[in-house]
């Protein structure tokens, strides 16, 4: 393990030991979708990951689970600070694709929209523009910085959107203990590796950037999350 503080530090490396010693205490890692068809009753990480910043970050991490045999989900944002149109963003999400990752929309909606009516013709046109950007239907949704969100939709109008899922539903969070790596601090002040064995059921977020960029850009980053990106 890598530790400093007694918390274990954001590096591909110690992401990957994660992944090893989740599959060897015996937890199955999956996306949304595959949970939300999901009958057996067996221990369970719900893996997300946010993608906030560069894509690029988000190719890493999908190929060290992909060499680990992990599965997860990748949430995109349309009114981010990457284009999501753009060849080098394509290029990630094709990679995705074709390896049976999941992914699913990141939402702003929320941050901009001026009345519950604006806020559902947003959210659908945002999938729309992700939709053509990957070139499959998008099932699931999460919502970027939703504390400073003046609307969030509710389950009718996820589903009037066209959304199976939201990630925010109880459907994926009762039973889950959650744990979230925001601002490269842990919500649960202890790394997700020393949950395992403790609790059955892990709903991990986890962000890209925070273990696949340098150091010196991850403190940068941090100091910018604060005010919200």
């Amino acid at each position: 393990m890598f530790k400093q503080e007694n918390r274990c530090d954001f590096i591909l490396q110690h992401y990957r030991e994660i992944l090893i010693d989740a599959k060897k205490k015996g937890y199955q890692i999956i996306t949304f979708g595959s949970y939300a068809n999901l009958k057996a009753d067996k221990k369970l990480i719900l893996l997300r990951h946010d993608v906030d910043l560069s894509p690029d970050y988000a190719r890493e991490i999908a190929e060290i689970e992909k060499e680990e045999g992990v599965r997860s989900t990748f949430f995109f944002r349309v009114q981010g600070t990457y284009n999501i149109l753009g060849s080098k963003t394509k290029k990630v999400l094709s990679y995705l694709k074709e390896n049976q990752f999941e992914i699913g929309l990141h939402s702003d909606a929320g941050l901009f929209a001026e009345t519950q009516s604006n806020l559902s013709e947003m959210l659908a046109f945002e999938k729309k523009i992700l939709e053509f950007a990957v070139g499959a239907k998008i099932l699931v949704v999460s919502y970027h910085l939703p504390k400073k969100s003046r609307f969030l939709p509710d389950g009718k109008t996820i589903r009037q959107c066209g959304f199976q899922y939201d990630a925010g539903e109880p459907l994926f969070n009762d039973g889950f203990v959650f744990n979230s790596d925001s601002d490269a601090k842990w919500k649960r002040d202890l790394c997700v590796c020393q949950m395992l064995d403790k609790n059955e059921r892990i709903y991990l977020l986890a962000h890209p950037v925070w273990w696949a960029a340098d150091r010196s850009i991850r403190e940068t980053l941090r100091e910018e999350a604060k005010n919200g990106f």
